[in-house]
């Protein structure tokens, strides 16, 4: 480093510790800025830059079919057709698909267990890329039906299940009731789809289910040299001819593919392009207004600049000298937005733990991290510095070394500069301020949607039934129907039954006719979503029934088959017309796990209507649903819900040991109250708006602080003009006015030019609102109306003080 370096850098130093609060408000300004976008890129350096822990990751999509017309969801994939795409397709190397069987976990002197486990095809770890640490994954043929029962385990769950036993591979574990033979052992970190402990072999053939049956999720590999166009096209066109071959059940279906990563971002990819467009524009504010406070003292330090070149210091030499300056602020800023990155962004997450797609939810400050905010400081002061250094270093020597001479760089060139960027802070901040408005009131539409049921003092968890203890249906059913009873002694619990499918869980959709009606076209063909209760379930979730009845006891297996069906069915299907009475029936064939809900055909009469309660998402149109009593259709996994007198997690003790007094093996998981369900759901809209929300406040601040200084400096700089306005009679009221008027003037510059570029701007985030227009005037306006007050209120205070000025004391300034 050279010695002149040094020396600029010693400068700089002592000037900063003599003007302690210029140097405390710059740094704060860069801090709050820097950190910002040193906390949003650790998140972005995790979910969209880090690589994904496996091989070729970028070779590797998802498949995933979806309605042409209505809904565009994308809905899992039918067996059917995953066997048709890794059979006559050229664009794959490998094809892999699973499902979630959901199994129980039992080992003796343990407590029972709900673990996360998937049922895999053969070439799903081949798929993947991925090799077990210790013995072998599935071998050709073993997802066949009548293969031995086989399973690989995560390395957590080798950890904490087994101690870490060497031997793990001479072992079976129990799951749902029978032993499956541990083959292998995957590496630490591997545990896709997300969270999985277990790797079943699948034990059913593929090809012989139901096109209708959308309940698969299928992973590919990609070959060497195929885009992700050449793939969507080939797989469309696939698509179109299995749905000439197969009108009934593929008409009007595609078939979409998405990159993994994108998968399993999900909708949290936008959102966090809108954080990163919200901290750039956070910085570029804090930089204007460091910008601002260089200018402001450049005019302080003109005597001193003028007599350096005056003694024969070059241009170039006082530029150097003060980006120096310039530098060392913004690596101060760096550190303290480092800090603030950490500690605030962990404390964020702690108050809001929302769990953000590939990470661990906890800001990491490692060296890539590092470089940015070094490389982030290194920008920020050339952009903020560079500026008022060329400004400083055009001093005009005779007018600033006069005695008395005023304001050199402070000239109309200075002020075009400063005004500029009043201009620039306020249209920016406007921007993110109407952003974190639309969240806002989007967020409180998404509250306003009335779910269809009360959620409120409701009590959820599931139960599954192995099917090797609980062989025949009767007992399923028997099972639940007493569970349901003996829920209902526990003190404090108002009502409880049984669903095979939450509220607010899309279930899977059955194809079925009206009785009486002709055929329906392949295009018009009706379908349903289906939902097993029992007969309490609508009391318990305050479902109202608007037409019939609701189940009864006595419509057990051996009863004429009933069904309950939701005003969205009613209406689309039957219009105006009654459907209590009315019967339906279906013949869809489901051969492997969905043969555990329906039987192959089912006749049933429509005896009730209830209202639709939300089966999708909170922002979704309910799709129609049909109900079945769980006595007729029973279900072995099934979600119990337990309405209260008060809070119903003061309960859970008291449900696990109704549960295990009937059956000491039988897992209680997912033992979450309603309200918390529904907070899940809404957790990725809260945590956008909480972020642009901290970020837009900080905007405003920084906005105002940058407004106030402007008009500060301006009138500090005209107070001779003041004095001589006061003394020839001017009024305090006029004086106040003309001030406002100056400073509004550029304000309301900015609030135009920051409209219009909302207008533009606002349209990436429609993904994000609910129930609102990315040009909303309300939100316009209001938040157009909350800066111009502020503005207002900044340049207020100078103009106040200006008009309290002691004439004879302003005409001596200077």
């Amino acid at each position: 480093m050279s010695e002149s370096l040094l020396h600029d850098i010693r400068y700089g130093l002592r000037t900063f510790i003599k003007q302690p609060a210029f140097t405390i408000v710059a740094v704060l300004a860069l801090a709050l800025g820097i950190g910002a976008n040193t906390a949003i890129f650790s998140v972005v350096n995790n979910v969209l830059l880090r690589p994904l822990p496996y091989r070729d990751a970028d070779r590797l999509v998802t498949i995933w079919e979806n309605k042409l017309s209505g809904d565009p969801s994308l809905r899992q994939d039918s067996p059917v057709q995953f066997n048709d795409w890794r059979q006559q397709t050229q664009i794959f190397d490998k094809v892999a698909g699973w499902w979630y069987p959901q199994l129980n976990l039992t080992n003796p002197g343990r407590e029972p267990q709900r673990v996360h486990a998937v049922d895999v095809t053969d070439d799903f770890f081949n798929v993947m890329g991925a090799q077990p640490v210790m013995g072998r994954t599935f071998l050709s043929g073993e997802e066949k039906p009548n293969t031995p029962f086989l399973a690989v385990i995560s390395y957590d769950l080798w950890k904490t299940e087994f101690n870490s036993d060497p031997k793990v591979l001479e072992k079976t574990i129990t799951l749902d009731g029978q032993p499956h033979s541990i083959i292998g052992v995957m590496p630490a970190g591997f545990e896709y789809p997300k969270d999985t402990q277990i790797w079943r072999n699948l034990g059913w053939d593929v090809a012989l289910h139901s096109r209708s049956a959308h309940f698969f999720e299928v992973t590919a590999r990609l070959k060497p040299g195929i885009t992700l166009e050449r793939a969507q096209a080939d797989l469309s066109a696939l698509a179109v001819r299995i749905a000439r071959e197969n009108p009934r059940s593929n008409t009007d279906w595609g078939v979409t593919i998405v990159p993994l990563r994108n998968q399993l971002l999900g909708n949290f990819r936008p959102a966090l392009l809108v954080l990163v467009g919200a901290v750039v524009f956070v910085l570029l504010i804090a930089c204007a207004n460091v910008t601002n406070l260089l200018l402001a003292r450049a005019a302080a330090r003109e005597k001193e600049i003028s007599i350096r070149l005056a003694l024969g210091a070059s241009r170039s030499r006082l530029v150097r000298q003060l980006l120096t300056e310039s530098v060392l602020l913004s690596l101060l800023g760096a550190g303290l937005g480092l800090v603030l990155a950490s500690v605030g962004g962990n404390l964020l997450m702690a108050v809001n733990p929302f769990q953000i797609p590939l990470m661990d939810n906890k800001l990491t400050i490692n060296l890539p991290v590092l470089g940015f905010t070094m490389a982030v400081a290194v920008l920020t002061s050339l952009i903020f510095g560079l500026i008022p250094a060329l400004q400083a270093s055009k001093q005009d020597l005779n007018g600033a070394l006069k005695e008395g001479g005023r304001d050199s760089s402070g000239g109309a060139k200075g002020h075009n500069i400063r005004n500029g960027l009043v201009v620039a802070e306020v249209a920016i901040t406007l921007v993110l301020l109407i952003g974190a408005g639309l969240l806002l009131k989007s967020f409180l539409a998404l509250q306003k949607i009335d779910p269809g049921f009360n959620a409120s003092n409701v009590l959820t968890f599931d139960v599954q039934l192995p099917e090797a203890k609980y062989k025949e249906w009767s007992q399923v059913s028997g099972f639940y129907s007493q569970l349901v009873e003996h829920l209902k002694t526990i003190p404090g619990v108002r009502s409880a039954a049984a669903t095979a499918y939450l509220p607010l869980d899309r279930a899977h959709s059955i194809i079925f006719t009206i009785v009486g009606r002709p055929v329906a076209s392949d295009s018009e063909q009706m379908m349903a979503q289906y939902r097993m209760v029992t007969p309490d379930y609508f009391e318990t979730m305050s479902i109202p029934i608007e037409r019939g009845r609701t189940f009864e006891a006595r419509e057990n297996a051996d009863a004429t088959g009933v069904v309950i069906i939701n005003q969205a069915a009613a209406k689309r299907y039957w219009g105006d017309e009654d459907p209590i009475g009315k019967h339906i029936n279906s013949t869809s064939r489901n051969i492997g796990p969905l043969s555990h809900y329906l039987p192959q055909s089912f006749d049933a009469q429509i005896v009730g209507v209830v209202g639709d309660e939300k089966n999708i998402d909170l922002n979704s149109p309910t799709e129609p649903s049909i109900y079945f009593p769980q006595t007729q259709f029973s279900c072995r996994k099934m979600s119990l819900v337990v309405r209260t007198a008060a809070d119903p997690l003061s309960i859970s003790n008291a449900v696990r040991n109704t549960v295990w007094s009937m059956d000491g093996n039988m897992p209680v998981s997912n033992l979450l109250s309603m309200d918390q369900i529904i907070g899940k759901i809404v957790a990725q809209p809260k945590f956008s708006l909480l972020l642009l929300g901290i970020f837009a406040l900080l905007a405003l601040i920084l906005s105002g602080v940058g407004i106030y200084g402007v008009m500060a400096y301006s009138v500090s700089q005209r107070t001779h003009e003041m004095g001589l306005r006061v003394a020839l009679g001017a009024q305090p009221g006029s004086l106040l006015l003309m001030i406002l008027s100056q400073g509004l003037k550029f304000t309301l510059l900015g609030v135009a030019i920051g409209g219009l570029s909302a207008l533009i701007l606002t349209r990436v985030m429609k993904s994000l609102l609910y129930g609102v227009s990315t040009t909303d005037p309300i939100t316009f306006l209001a938040v157009s109306g909350i800066l111009i007050f502020i503005a207002a209120l900044a340049c207020y205070i100078p103009a106040r003080r200006a008009t309290r000025m002691d004439p004879l004391t302003a005409l001596r300034y200077q």
